[in-house]
């Protein structure tokens, strides 16, 4: 039963939480108390009680038990979020206990992370800090998340530079035949690197000129092994070009592959893990003669734009690419697509060459029929 009593402090509240244990908390006035009791009996009625000991739990000791409680995630996925906690939440909001953080505090935190990394990691970094709050407001230690009207950085979108095919053939030519193909794979079948390097002999139909994405390498604190790809929609089948087909099988010539293996091993026929083959590929492009910053995935970019200047549909290009929707093959490609202004352009160009040829051949009828 709750109770309001006078104590030499002030004013006692006694309450029992929902499950029936006892909690206390004194005011120095009675309205006060008065006021709180009201608040609590409130709460429990409505079924949004939160327990005020609680949100004693420690922000290390609830993200701890926030990756614990997730199943679905990948063995990469959870090492990464394992590291933005130890690196950079903990060390600043670790042994705080839940309650007391505030948004001013979150906003504190964002604004020194800026100094440091890009918008898009502090970005990241703020994402996993308020999915660990929304989980303990759903668990009730808490009454609010303070991860709310928060001011982040702009994120500035990276405009999609596709590499041009002498680019992508200088880079061919530098790795080396071994690794030749999976700058194929990259340019011409929209590959990303772990697909590329985990891409099976099983997964190339030359027969159906089909390529299929079932696997990719996946390195995890240093022990690389084959994984499911990044997501459902990443599981997907490719046609196979004439030409992507020829320079693998040009490959398979060279460096017979067992069934069941991959089509690209390293020396030792092992899996090559994606960390080394940066170097590899790092090397390739300082040796090609071409801007250090040229990644591997500006290979998956190259093969987008090549779909769409051949007028390939959004829905294609996201399904070659293995987007989970088709807005992000937007979000990404857009500036790719010819736009309406383009659109109205060749319209009226070409109703106007039809015109000017038309009377073009019409004055010629008139001066052969003598008219």
């Amino acid at each position: 039963m709750a109770s309001i009593k006078k104590v030499p402090t002030g004013w006692r509240v006694r309450w029992r939480t929902p499950d029936g244990r006892g909690r206390s908390k004194t005011f120095p006035r009675k309205a006060d108390a008065q006021r709180y009791l009201t608040h609590v009996e409130h709460t429990k009625l409505s079924g949004v009680y939160v327990d005020p000991r609680a949100g004693r739990v420690t922000v290390r000791e609830y993200g701890d038990a926030w990756l614990a409680s997730r199943v679905s995630w990948k063995p990469s996925t959870r090492v990464r979020y394992e590291g933005i906690l130890e690196r950079h939440i903990y060390p600043v909001l670790g042994p705080r206990p839940l309650a007391s953080v505030r948004p001013t505090d979150v906003q504190s935190l964002v604004t020194a992370l800026s100094s440091s990394f890009a918008p898009f990691t502090v970005s990241a970094i703020y994402r996993v800090l308020r999915s660990v709050y929304r989980l303990a407001v759903r668990d009730r230690l808490v009454a609010t998340n303070p991860c709310v009207e928060i001011d982040l950085p702009k994120v500035v979108p990276r405009l999609v530079v596709p590499l041009t095919l002498e680019q992508v053939e200088a880079i061919a030519q530098a790795i080396g035949l071994r690794y030749r193909p999976l700058v194929i794979l990259g340019a011409g079948a929209g590959l990303r690197v772990g697909e590329a390097l985990g891409m099976p002999l099983s997964g190339v139909d030359f027969a159906r000129r089909e390529l299929r994405v079932t696997q990719q390498v996946v390195t995890v604190r240093r022990v690389t092994s084959l994984g499911p790809p990044k997501s459902a929609a990443s599981f997907r089948t490719i046609p196979l070009a004439d030409t992507v087909a020829e320079e693998l099988a040009e490959h398979l010539q060279r460096y017979p592959v067992a069934p069941g293996g991959l089509l690209v091993t390293g020396n030792d026929g092992a899996a090559i893990p994606e960390g080394r083959f940066t170097h590899t590929w790092q090397a390739a492009v300082k040796r090609a003669g071409l801007a250090p910053g040229i990644r591997f995935h500006d290979l998956r970019h190259t093969f987008a734009s090549a779909l769409i200047a051949a007028g390939c549909s959004v829905k294609v290009v996201q399904i070659a690419l293995g987007h989970g929707s088709v807005a992000t093959t937007l979000d990404t490609y857009a500036h790719l697509w010819p736009t309406d202004a383009d659109r109205t352009r060749a319209a009226i160009d070409g109703y106007l060459r039809a015109e000017v040829t038309d009377a073009g051949d019409q004055r010629s009828a008139a001066t052969e029929t003598g008219w």
